[in-house]
């Protein structure tokens, strides 16, 4: 029979590597994604929901949208391992959630895909510096006192009262 030293000396060898591999098995499982990837959908639909979101707004502006969605990405609080987990996500960008058909109809030929292209590859590669310092939300607040009887939401109050906001254009930016 083992002893009781014995069994631990044979057992405990075995158990390392096993031990050492769940571990790294536990941090892969919960590693963030890569933010130097992002692949070809990610990238359209970030261009597709920026046309939409900034059309009318200045490059600063444009910039400032694009921004918005790769802080969101890049910080991941609610698990988003992708730009496309970010902008399709449940309430989060309007276009999407109410214009989805349009959105994915836009030519990646028209004048307005290919400039918007621009504007996102510099975000994506860092080429332009973030004009909403850190943002993770934005808003045109003028549009939405319009659909709000004149006022903003509960949520939106809070958000720029309590922050920091840049106001770029027609949109206003507040970190998280």
């Amino acid at each position: 029979m083992w002893s009781k030293g014995s069994f631990y000396r044979r057992l405990l060898p075995m158990l390392i590597p096993a031990i050492g591999l769940l571990i790294f098995a536990i941090i892969v499982a919960r590693k963030p994604a890569s933010y130097d990837f992002y692949s070809a959908r990610d990238r359209d639909l970030m261009i597709r929901v920026a046309i939409w979101e900034s059309r009318h707004e200045p490059r600063l502006g444009q910039m400032g949208v694009a921004y918005v969605i790769k802080n969101r990405w890049k910080k991941n609080p609610y698990g988003w391992r992708t730009i496309s987990d970010v902008v399709t996500a449940r309430k989060q960008f309007e276009p999407w959630l109410r214009h989805r058909e349009k959105l994915l109809a836009l030519s990646k030929d028209s004048q307005e895909y290919r400039h918007m292209a621009s504007v996102v590859d510099d975000v994506l590669s860092g080429l332009a510096d973030d004009p909403t310092n850190g943002a993770f939300y934005f808003l045109n607040v003028k549009t939405v006192k319009k659909r709000n009887k004149g006022r903003l939401p509960k949520g939106w109050k809070r958000i720029v009262a309590q922050r920091e906001c840049r106001k770029i254009a027609r949109h206003t930016f507040c970190p998280q």
